[in-house]
């Protein structure tokens, strides 16, 4: 070091002596000493004993070398590091190879001093140098000294001799072209092998082995630059050099049948490319003391890469598997060779669903990836990632928490906040946040994805979309359905620009929008959803036993059972049905789809179809493994009330009992067994047996009080339909007992709705009693309350005015219903309109009031709008418009109209007789009506068929002791005494007397008028006693009925002064005549004053007293004007006429007669 060479000489010799005395000559010592001393020789100009001496120091080296078994031109180990490059230690590799390059380096340019520049030994050197850098993986030296080596060569070639060593030319070749193969520069290898192989072969070198691995090299360029085809046919001529020279079993035909199958997979050719890699295997498991094992295991991998792309999953995780095993054999067992064989065998493990196998295939990957100190790996992030998702799916959500929230921080860091890998990693933590039912962290997160996302990518950008979705379903599940809606749409319209109008996309957002749409009952817009998704699935899979087809099928079946369209949802719910039954995984869904089908066929009234799916669904449950006690129990239920729909009544009381006995015994069942004793009730009462019927809710009414207190709305049920029951078994004090205690609680609960029907369905009862004043009660409290529920015009006081009015009519208070009846028809017509139906009974039911309290012109009215409501423009009548024109028929009798009265009741006539049968009250009541309306006509003839027939009709129906029929004996025997048919009408009247008597309800005046009617008759046949005797009794009762002053009073004693004229006690007959000529006159009654007066003048002229007579017939004259006393008048002309006759005033007497003759 300073300078002072000659000492420094003298040393290193010394130390050289006793190195070479010590270790003898092959020492490392000693070379180390002989490099020094050439280094001073060569400072010191001693150029020949200077590079003889680097020349020592490098033979020394090489033998050592040597003898350790380090040869730097391995051709094995070339071949196998062009598979996998190991790593190695290069420290360890400068301890070994760096001396005695430096003997190189410096030796080089001695050499190249003294001999000159361009001679084989300098390129041998220069060969040899480029090995060493080979081997210490200095590749940019070593191509260099290549390229030195070759241009010395090039360099003798154009010398004067003009030749070369062609193997050393062609050795350098490959090595260079080795060299670059490792600098990834794959043009410049397969130049480099090109040519080596092209100057082998021209030079005829007979090295067949190192023409097989410069083959072999080449066809690896060929690989690396996407030449497969030419690689396959380089690797296939290497192998068949290799096994002229070394057999078949040789480890390089191994390395090169790898190849071949590397080839054959990118040709397409995995069958081929399986075998190939077999082959390799079974030559390498013959050379298992030279082959290189991570050439093996590269091998597996390979070729269970290729069986996984054959689909033959199981035999790659062998592949795989055995990989590992040698991996942890041959290396450490973290060894980052075992990372992608872990991933590949988790990720087999997951196409084959066996999760548990697959998880702890990437724990240990994740293991060896963490020991290999890639904490910022981005396959870590992504093993880490798919970890926690595979937690999730295992259904092990604090795991998947745990660890996708450790790959969202690893993403974190590698990739950033503001990246779109880690806002997948972040939306993958939300979503098994959301399965943890931590809905608020997990909508925290998607809003976070969300964010990043629109910042990195465009809005439309498909992830956006994926996000969006979750957001929706995280809406859709916290029940905010409105907003799901909005974030389905705006992801809708994402997938379609994204993935277009038929994407799998498009059709799984269709599908959760659908749903969305569901929750907010827009159903038919769910409808349209589900379709479009349904066509987008079946066309892009082409599956029809799809699973996604089911649940599609499955939600379009609930929108359309929401819609009331059974049939379309029937139609889904079997599609539906079809396709879980050949999923196996699906079958027990197949369990529900069956029941609600079920309920669907119950709504639509098909239940013996029904009663099929709930049989089919309870065997369905039978089978499993385990039993489900609340769904058989439902079941059971739901096929009891078909079965009882069907009219399978025991099947069905069997199917409730089996309910019952299967869930008494759990307290919170309370109200489950309740319904099933309350549904048995109901079929006992359609059967008419109201003993069990009775029983069966009173056992209702006890579990429902024990599990809900007296006071429940659903204890106030089972009294209101005990109650019904009690009705139906004729107990009408046991029904209102029971629905009053209904009505009680429905009260105190404020429930007006079932308080207003309770109070209707007992003002019914009250009705069926006979308690008219107590029904009116209870309906007038209905209708108060309906007025305060939904308003004064609202249709249901609408129909409470009605029936209120209808209690008031057949209670006679006519008017009050009148008025009721009014009120009915001013909301009726403003809520239906005139022409509805119900208006028109309204109509008709205020008529009738009218024309019972005797307002005949606005019965009029409204019974003529009536029957043109309730005609509805049909020729023939219907029952309701014959009632009403019946009504009118007896509207134009009270009106005196008679003509008119007779085509209402000759309408009425047929459909009253065809609805109610020809012997009917209702038929008689016409009969009765038209027979008026004739005799008033004075169509005697008409009057008595009419007559006779409702008399007939009413003895057969009604008994000889009914008033009706009495009615009818006092009408025939009216008609009959007009016709002149005195026997006849004395013997009806007669009749009609003995029945009104014998009533205990019986109508004095009605008596009164008959007795008087017969007396007239009795008088008319010289019966004077009888009619002197009924006229007595006639008077009795008009006086005590209406007094003695009024015109029946007047009209009785005005026939008894005739009978006493019979009688001949004349005296008497003028007392009882001038007491009715009082009555009239007081009354001011001028033609019964009139009559009177004729009366009298008769009895006086009859005693000899024309002249008296003669004064009382011209008074009677002169007041009997107007039609009512036209009879009277011409009876009075005639009697005076007489008298001047008498007196022989002829001329007078003719003019009096010609007077009275008209009448």
């Amino acid at each position: 070091d300073i300078g002072k060479y000659t000492l420094s000489l003298e040393c290193y010799h010394e130390a050289l002596r006793i190195y070479i005395v010590e270790f003898g000559r092959e020492h490392v010592r000693v070379a180390d000493t002989l490099q020094r001393i050439a280094i001073d020789l060569a400072v010191t100009e001693q150029n020949d004993q200077a590079l003889k001496t680097f020349n020592d120091a490098i033979d020394i080296r090489e033998r050592l070398l040597a003898r350790d078994d380090l040869d730097v031109d391995d051709t094995i180990e070339t071949v196998q590091s062009l598979i996998h490059t190991a790593d190695v230690d290069l420290d360890e590799l400068e301890d070994q190879f760096g001396s005695i390059i430096e003997c190189y380096e410096e030796s080089i340019p001695l050499s190249s001093k003294l001999n000159g520049p361009n001679r084989p030994g300098l390129s041998k050197m220069m060969h040899r140098l480029g090995d060493f850098y080979r081997k210490t993986r200095n590749w940019e030296d070593a191509a260099q000294k290549f390229q030195d080596a070759l241009s010395i060569q090039q360099a003798l070639a154009s010398g004067e001799e003009g030749k070369v060593d062609e193997g050393e030319v062609c050795s350098i070749l490959y090595k260079q072209g080795v060299v670059s193969l490792m600098m990834e520069e794959y043009q410049q290898a397969k130049s480099c092998f090109e040519s080596a192989i092209y100057r082998r072969r021209t030079a005829k070198l007979k090295d067949s082995y190192a023409e097989a691995t410069t083959l072999y090299c080449l066809g690896v360029a060929f690989f690396h630059l996407g030449g497969n085809k030419i690689a396959m046919v380089t690797f296939t001529e290497a192998l068949r050099l290799y096994q002229e020279v070394n057999g078949k079993n040789d480890v390089l035909c191994g390395y090169a049948l790898h190849w071949i199958g590397r080839q054959e997979v990118l040709l397409g050719n995995l069958e081929q490319a399986v075998t190939w890699y077999r082959g390799a295997l079974t030559t390498f498991k013959d050379k298992k003391d030279v082959v290189d094992y991570a050439a093996v295991i590269k091998t597996l991998e390979f070729l269970g890469d290729a069986q996984e792309n054959q689909d033959d999953q199981s035999q790659a995780l062998k592949c795989y598997v055995e990989a590992i095993r040698l991996v942890r054999w041959k290396f450490e067992k973290n060894h980052p060779f075992a990372i992608e064989l872990l991933c590949r065998s988790g990720a087999i493990c997951e196409k084959q669903e066996t999760t548990k196998e697959a998880i702890g295939y990437y724990i240990d990957a994740i293991s060896v990836m963490k020991s290999c100190c890639r904490p910022n790996d981005v396959q870590l992030c992504e093993t880490t990632e798919i970890l926690g998702l595979l937690h999730q799916k295992e259904g092990n959500l604090p795991a998947a928490k745990d660890t996708l929230s450790e790959a969202y921080k690893l993403f974190e860091a590698t990739k950033g906040q503001e990246n779109e890998r880690t806002a997948i990693a972040i939306l993958n933590l939300g979503r098994v946040l959301d399965l943890t039912d931590d809905s608020d962290a997990a909508m925290q997160c998607f809003r976070e994805c969300l964010r990043v996302q629109r910042n990195v990518l465009k809005s439309d950008h498909p992830d956006v979309a994926e996000t969006l979705c979750c957001m929706g379903k995280i809406f859709a599940k916290d029940t905010t359905y409105n907003d799901a809606v909005k974030c389905f749409q705006q992801a809708l319209s994402i997938h379609r620009n994204s993935h277009g109008d038929n994407s799998v996309q498009v059709a799984a957002t269709l599908h959760d929008l659908a749903k969305s749409y569901q929750a907010v009952e827009s159903f038919d817009k769910s409808i349209v959803c589900f379709k479009e998704s349904m066509r987008i699935v079946k066309s892009s899979k082409g599956d029809d036993t799809d699973s996604e087809v089911a649940e599609i099928s499955y939600g379009m079946a609930l929108s359309h059972v929401a819609n009331d369209n059974y049939q379309a949802s029937i139609a889904c719910f079997k599609e539906t049905l079809r396709l879980w039954r050949n999923l196996a995984k699906e079958k027990n869904r197949a369990c529900d789809v069956l029941k609600k089908l079920g309920q669907v066929y119950h709504e639509s009234g098909d239940d013996g179809e029904a009663v099929v799916c709930f049989q089919q669904a309870l065997d369905i449950v039978d089978d499993r493994d385990t039993y489900d006690d609340m769904l058989t129990a439902e079941l059971l239920s739901a096929m009891g009330r078909s079965l009882a729909a069907t009219g399978h009544h025991d099947a069905a009381i069997d199917a409730y009992q089996k309910h019952i006995d299967l869930i008494k015994s759990e307290t919170e069942n309370r109200e489950l067994v309740a319904e099933s004793l309350f549904a048995m009730g109901s079929i006992y009462t359609r059967l008419g047996n109201y003993e069990d019927a009775i029983q069966h809710y009173k056992d209702c009414l006890l579990v429902r009080r024990k599990a809900f207190g007296p006071s429940d709305v659903k204890v106030a049920r089972s009294h209101a339909q005990l109650g019904i029951v009690y009705e139906k078994d004729d107990n009408l004090k046991g029904a209102i007992t029971s629905l009053h205690d209904a009505l009680r609680i429905y009260q105190g609960l404020g429930e007006d709705r079932d308080t207003i029907a309770t109070l209707k369905h007992i003002g019914g009862i009250m009705v069926k009693k006979g308690d008219l004043g107590g029904a009116l009660e209870k309906y007038a409290e209905a209708l108060r309350l309906t007025k305060k529920l939904f308003g004064s015009s609202d249709l249901q006081v609408a129909v409470l005015l009605h029936t209120c009015g209808t209690i008031l009519f057949d209670r006679g208070d006519f008017v009050k219903a009148s008025e009721l009846f009014g009120d009915c028809v001013r909301i009726r017509r403003a809520k239906l309109g005139s022409e509805k139906t119900e208006t028109g009974d309204t109509i008709y039911m205020l008529g009738r009031s009218l024309l019972e309290s005797g307002e005949h012109a606005e019965a009029r009215e409204s019974l003529t709008e009536a029957l043109e409501v309730l005609t509805k423009g049909e020729e023939e009548l219907n029952i309701e418009a014959a009632n009403c024109s019946q009504a009118l028929g007896e509207v134009h009798n009270g009106l005196e109209d008679y003509t008119s009265a007779v085509p209402y009741f000759l309408d009425a006539l047929p459909a009253r007789k065809a609805h109610y049968g020809e012997e009917s009250v209702e038929n008689a009541e016409t009969l009765y009506g038209l027979a008026n309306a004739y005799l008033n006509l004075s169509r005697w003839t008409d009057a008595l068929e009419a007559g006779v027939g409702a008399l007939e009709i009413r003895k057969i129906v009604l008994g000889e002791n009914a008033l009706d029929y009495a009615e009818s004996l006092n009408q025939v025997g009216d008609i009959q005494s007009a016709m002149s048919m005195e026997e006849e009408a004395i013997l009806a009247f007669s009749e009609a007397i003995k029945i009104y008597s014998a009533a205990s309800n019986r109508d004095a005046m009605t008596v009164a008028e008959c007795l008087e009617k017969l007396g007239s008759l009795c008088i008319s046949t010289e019966k004077i006693s009888e009619a002197a005797d009924h006229l007595r009794r006639a008077l009795k009762l008009y006086t005590e009925q209406i007094g003695g002053i009024s015109p029946k009073v007047a009209s009785v004693l005005l026939l008894m002064g005739r009978v006493e004229a019979k009688k001949i006690s004349l005296d008497h007959a003028i007392a009882n005549f001038k007491q009715s000529l009082q009555i009239s006159k007081e009354l001011h009654d001028e033609a019964a004053v009139a009559a009177a007066l004729y009366e009298i003048g008769v009895v006086l002229e009859s005693g000899g007293k024309s002249g008296e007579a003669m004064e009382c017939y011209k008074e009677a004259l002169r007041l009997s004007r107007g039609p009512a006393a036209t009879e009277i008048r011409a009876r009075t002309l005639n009697r005076t006429g007489g008298i001047m006759a008498d007196l022989e005033e002829y001329d007078e007497a003719m003019k009096a007669f010609r007077k009275g003759e008209p009448g």
